[in-house]
C-alpha cells in the first residue's frame, strides 16, 4: 500500500475544507478561501506533493462519471473538464462530485440505514444524494447530480425555493421572526414537508440528515419533523429519519467513494440518544 495519503477537498458556501486520509483517519483542517484554479493546485500540493488520489466535492452541477463541472457558483473557474486539468497538473487520479452526492456516499458508512435511502445535507444551501436498495448511487437521467434546490415549498419564507427556505438564510429568517428555539422547531416542520414531497417521488426507506444545520438544529426540530411526516398518505411507508454521525459527511463520503479505508463509524443509535431535546 502506498505511504502517500489521499487528499480530500470539500467546497461549499462557508469555504473549502481539506483533509488528508491516512492510517484509517481523516486529518481535518480549518476552512480556507480559494481564489482561482492555480490556488487550488497549490493548496493540494502544499498538503501532499504526491497524493495517491485527490477527491473533490463541490456545490454545483457535476457529472461525476466524466469529472465535468457544468456549473459552480462558488468556483466559476472550476467549470469545464476539471478532472482532466487536475490530473494533468497533479499527475494522480482525481474524482470530482457534487457535495450532495458525497453526502449520499457517507450513508454507506452510517449504521442502521435501510437502503434505498436519501441523504439531505443542510448548510448554506441544500444537497440531495440517493443510494438504491443495492447500495448503488442513483443519478438523474442526465448523469449529473440531483438539483432540487428550486423546488417550491408551501411556506411563509421570503424565498420559497428549497435551497433558500431550508438553507441557512431560511433558518436565520425563522430565528429572527420566532426566536432561536421556536425558529428551529418551525424549521423542522418545513423540513418535514420537504421530506414528505420527496417520499411521494422516491418512496425511500431511510432519510439521513447531515451538514451543519442538521447537527445544530436536530434536538429542537426532530419532534416537529416527525409530526409533519404523519401527513404522508397511508399507502406510503414512512421513512426512518437518521441524523448522520459524521460531522464532515462530505469528506467521509468522498473517502468511501475513493476506496479509502477509515475507522468504523460511530453508532447511530448512541448518537441519537446523545442528542435528545435539551431542557
Amino acid at each position: 500500500m502506498s505511504s502517500h495519503p489521499a487528499v480530500l477537498v470539500d467546497n461549499g458556501g462557508s469555504g473549502t475544507r481539506f483533509a488528508l486520509a491516512t492510517g484509517g483517519e481523516l486529518d481535518l483542517e480549518p476552512p480556507v478561501q480559494l481564489s482561482d484554479y492555480q490556488h487550488l493546485v497549490r493548496a493540494i500540493r502544499d498538503r501532499c506533493r504526491r497524493p495517491t488520489v485527490v477527491g473533490i466535492s463541490m456545490a454545483g452541477i457535476v457529472d461525476s462519471e466524466k469529472g465535468y463541472v457544468r456549473l459552480c457558483r462558488h468556483w466559476p473557474w472550476a467549470e469545464g473538464d476539471l478532472r482532466r486539468r487536475l490530473q494533468n497538473d497533479l499527475n494522480c487520479p482525481v474524482v470530482i462530485m457534487n457535495d450532495g452526492e458525497a453526502h449520499g456516499y457517507a450513508m454507506l458508512r452510517t449504521p442502521a440505514v435501510e437502503f434505498g435511502a436519501v441523504s439531505i445535507s443542510l448548510g448554506t444551501s441544500v444537497g440531495v444524494g440517493i443510494i438504491d436498495a443495492d447500495r448503488h448511487v442513483v443519478r438523474p437521467l442526465t448523469g449529473e447530480n440531483w438539483e432540487l434546490g428550486h423546488w417550491p415549498l408551501h411556506t411563509q419564507a421570503s424565498n420559497r425555493s428549497v435551497w433558500w427556505a431550508l438553507g441557512s438564510p431560511g433558518l436565520a429568517e425563522l430565528e429572527t421572526r420566532r426566536g432561536d428555539r421556536a425558529g428551529k422547531k418551525h424549521f423542522g416542520y418545513r423540513l418535514g414537508a420537504f421530506i414528505t414531497q420527496l417520499t411521494g417521488v422516491f418512496q425511500m426507506r431511510s432519510v439521513v440528515l447531515s451538514g451543519g444545520l442538521a447537527q445544530s438544529c436536530w434536538p429542537y426540530m426532530r419532534p416537529a419533523l416527525l409530526a409533519e411526516l404523519s401527513n404522508l398518505p397511508s399507502d406510503f411507508g414512512r421513512p426512518e429519519i437518521i441524523l448522520s454521525p459524521h460531522a464532515e459527511a462530505a469528506l467521509v463520503g468522498l473517502a468511501h467513494a475513493l476506496g479509502v479505508v477509515l475507522e468504523p463509524a460511530p453508532s447511530t443509535e448512541a448518537h441519537l440518544l446523545a442528542t435528545g431535546v435539551p431542557d
